[in-house]
């Protein structure tokens, strides 16, 4: 069985849409550099986990940030945009992950002076079911 991180990956790389835009360019953390754009780098925020009176509930929603970065904002907002349509409300399992529901929590936009470039952020929470 796959962790969340891997389900995600393989959840938006099976989808035409984005991968339309993002090609396989997902990456855990940073993109690296000289990588065509638009790319997207996913992180873990927070890994909050549920519990009950009586223990752990084996639920956890942590918060999953992704950067959708592009030469050109619309590049940036597309990659961004083919993300959101994956994920935000998405319920389902993936490679053996039960993802019971994902929210899109919070969206913002920047430029970077230095690179030249422009990002879109997102971050979800993802409730999912722990092993």
């Amino acid at each position: 069985m796959a962790d969340l991180e891997e389900a995600l990956v393989t959840l938006l790389l099976a989808d035409v849409g984005f991968t339309a835009v993002c090609g396989e360019r997902l990456f855990p953390v940073v993109i690296p550099q000289d990588v065509a754009l638009p790319s997207v780098a996913y992180q873990r925020i927070s890994g909050a986990r549920e519990y009950a009176l009586d223990g752990r509930s084996g639920l956890a929603r942590p918060r999953i940030q992704f950067t959708c970065v592009g030469n050109r904002y619309s590049d940036a907002r597309n990659a961004a945009n083919a993300l959101r349509e994956v994920l935000s409300g998405y319920r389902g399992t993936v490679d053996g992950v039960w993802i019971q529901a994902a929210f899109l929590e919070n969206e913002d936009d920047a430029f970077t002076d230095d690179s030249g470039l422009y990002s879109v952020q997102q971050d979800y929470f993802i409730w999912y079911r722990e092993n």
